[in-house]
């Protein structure tokens, strides 16, 4: 008897504690969300947050990509040329021996990217003067073996005033008026945070940079102009720079001036085209 009521107010007990918890169960699958619920709020979310982005971010960002590519293939080119050069560059080796030092005053970037066609040969001076000068002697410059540089390296995609370049192959088709990126006169090898080179819509002290030689000083503020890689606004305004130790790092203009700051010359030359 007495066994028998304990069962039964057993029993009893097992059926509230089972009534409550399917009672909690209930609540919580109303009160909760399910995985996959979450998961198309996340996805909503996602997808309402693209729409708010610039309709021209994706097409910007891939244009300054292929800018730094093309900076990181002209580096390769460089530094081959320099391996047979006994480390230096085309700036530091007189055009006898195949460089361009003698054409720095000049103020051409081209001649530059000319002498990295020069495989191992002299680079005659008077080939090279006759193109820069009037874009003569188109044979014997694209006779040079080639180090490895694309001539497409040489033009950046955002770049309008080169749209129709596209269709050219050969190096001795471009000139200052159609490339993308300037030179740095002055940068060696030994100094890894020199500026090999870098898009070519600079602005000093608030103007354009014009084409041909451009010194600049501790005093002079460096910054970017609207040209190339343009977000609706000026504080949007970047480039890319080419350092001597190969790496291309994008910059807005506030950075591109403490790096040019930075350089540990009194004085810096650059080839604009």
């Amino acid at each position: 008897m007495v066994l028998t009521k304990i069962a039964l107010v057993a029993g009893a007990f097992g059926d509230t504690v089972s009534t409550d918890m399917k009672t909690l169960s209930a609540k919580a699958k109303i009160s909760g969300l399910t995985l996959i619920e979450l998961l198309v709020i996340i996805f909503v979310i996602a997808v309402l947050a693209a729409m708010m982005l610039p309709a021209t971010g994706g097409k910007w960002k891939a244009q300054q990509i292929n800018c730094a590519n093309n900076l990181k293939s002209i580096d390769e080119s460089f530094t081959a040329w320099s391996q047979k050069h006994d480390g230096k560059l085309p700036m530091q080796v007189s055009s006898k021996e195949g460089g361009t030092m003698d054409f720095i005053q000049s103020g051409s970037a081209i001649v530059h990217f000319l002498a990295l066609t020069n495989s191992g040969q002299v680079f005659m001076r008077q080939s090279i003067f006759s193109y820069s000068q009037d874009g003569t002697n188109y044979q014997k410059i694209n006779s040079y073996t080639n180090y490895g540089i694309e001539p497409r390296s040489l033009v950046c995609s955002s770049d309008e005033r080169s749209d129709s370049i596209y269709s050219k192959k050969l190096i001795s088709e471009f000139a200052d008026t159609n490339i993308s990126y300037f030179v740095g006169v002055d940068s060696t090898l030994n100094n890894p945070k020199s500026i090999l080179a870098g898009d070519r819509h600079l602005q000093v002290d608030g103007l354009s940079a014009k084409p041909g030689l451009l010194d600049l000083t501790l005093k002079s503020l460096v910054s970017w102009s609207e040209e190339l890689h343009y977000k609706k606004s000026t504080s949007t305004a970047g480039g890319n720079i080419l350092f001597a130790d190969g790496h291309v790092e994008f910059l807005k203009s506030k950075q591109l001036n403490s790096v040019f700051q930075s350089q540990g010359s009194a004085t810096n030359r650059f080839a604009v085209p």
